[in-house]
């Protein structure tokens, strides 16, 4: 702890928010939901909970990434050291299910095409035909179903480019999806021969994808352990994929904790301005119940984006429900007027931004910490009395002359 009873970690981060929320555009306040003015019950926030669970999809399109190369090029290993493992299979219809498996992440912002490798494939047929063919099938189907991103993956080991490689990522680029090509299992003691086995896929290589400069990008990665080729590779994914699907990314990687928060922030600053909309015209403290749906939703939408279990969270009497009913509850208002109090007896639309802007924190702070193990929120104790003093930074930092 700080001198001034905040987590240093805590500290770290609310510097990296306020750099954040300041580059960011003007939240979007079209949300103006508010239910009968009231503390809620336990169910009534659990039910809020959910609602934000289901809707991130809303907010955070899915993302979906195709991975191909030769079998045992590492493909498997390197897509759980960037997001994790993907057990989730999902059908995309029977043709494409015959020869690609998918798989979705829990929160629903990534699904993974993984492509069989350059063997011949079912009965013998074609692996460069299977590809041309589900390509066709997946690019075809439902817009929310089709291709953003391909990575095409080279084990370093054989360093060899096939004709049929060649050929698969030319069916990706007429299907105008960008492809980054990727050398897998670096190993530091023959750097120098795979840097130069880059060079030759950059130059001889057609129809990968590459910045403004023409040159193709090349990512050299060791997928066991974290390295600059990983988060090269995550960097130029975030480049090379639409906006859309930017926050969908950062959502679902593992291996930038800032950008996950970079990601959960633009929930934040959207219910934010969805609250502030709420109170444009000022509501009693006494009522401000009326702001919980939206900062309960947003709990919900952060919470799933960090893989916490829906059931864990809501499940009666866990620390997790409770904390959200007292950072939306009578215990939040005690510490807003206390903190603000020019605050008075309404909640006005810069109190209840200020207040979103707060429960958001403190909430992403817990599940930061949860996903990375270092909070165990049944043994946090009184969990709001511990996430009170981060709040009321919040608090000041909007209020500084209060």
């Amino acid at each position: 702890m700080s001198s001034s009873g905040l987590p240093e970690d805590f500290l770290r981060q609310w510097k990296e928010a306020q750099g954040q929320y300041a580059s960011m555009d003007e939240p979007d306040s079209a949300d103006r939901r508010s239910d009968d003015a009231h503390d809620l019950t336990e169910d009534e926030a659990a039910e809020h909970l959910a609602n934000g669970w289901e809707r991130l999809h809303e907010v955070v399109p899915r993302f979906n990434l195709a991975v191909l190369g030769n079998t045992g090029a590492g493909k498997s290993s390197l897509v759980n050291a960037i997001f994790g493992e993907i057990r989730a299979e999902v059908g995309v219809g029977a043709p494409v299910t015959q020869e690609v498996t998918a798989h979705d992440n829990e929160a629903g912002t990534l699904r993974l095409y993984d492509f069989p490798g350059f063997e011949l494939g079912k009965n013998g047929r074609d692996p460069v035909t299977i590809i041309k063919d589900e390509l066709s099938t997946i690019q075809k189907g439902p817009e929310e179903d089709r291709i953003h991103l391909a990575w095409f993956c080279w084990d370093q080991g054989p360093r060899r480019v096939e004709d049929a490689h060649r050929a698969a990522i030319a069916e990706l680029e007429a299907r105008k999806v960008p492809v980054i090509a990727v050398v897998t299992k670096v190993r530091d003691d023959e750097l120098a021969e795979i840097e130069e086995f880059g060079r030759w896929i950059r130059n001889h290589v057609a129809g990968l994808w590459s910045h403004d400069t023409g040159s193709p990008i090349v990512c050299l990665t060791r997928s066991k352990a974290p390295s600059a080729g990983l988060v090269q590779l995550l960097d130029e994914s975030r480049t090379a994929a639409d906006a859309t699907f930017r926050d969908a990314i950062d959502a679902a990687q593992k291996l930038d904790a800032a950008a996950k928060r970079r990601a959960a922030r633009g929930l934040i600053a959207a219910a934010a301005g969805s609250a502030a909309a709420a109170a444009a015209i000022p509501v009693p403290v006494a009522t401000a119940a009326v702001l919980a749906p939206i900062q309960l939703g947003m709990m919900g939408q952060i919470a799933r984006m960090y893989g916490l279990n829906l059931k864990g969270v809501l499940g009666g009497g866990t620390a997790l429900l409770q904390l959200a009913l007292q950072l939306t509850g009578r215990a939040a208002v005690a510490s807003l007027v206390k903190v603000v109090p020019g605050a008075g007896s309404v909640i006005n639309a810069a109190v209840a931004s200020a207040w979103t802007y707060a429960a958001g924190e403190a909430w992403l702070y817990l599940c930061d910490g949860i996903a990375s193990r270092k909070i165990d929120p049944d043994q946090v104790g009184p969990v709001f009395d511990y996430l009170q003093p981060i709040i009321e930074a919040v608090l000041k930092s909007k209020f500084p002359k209060s």
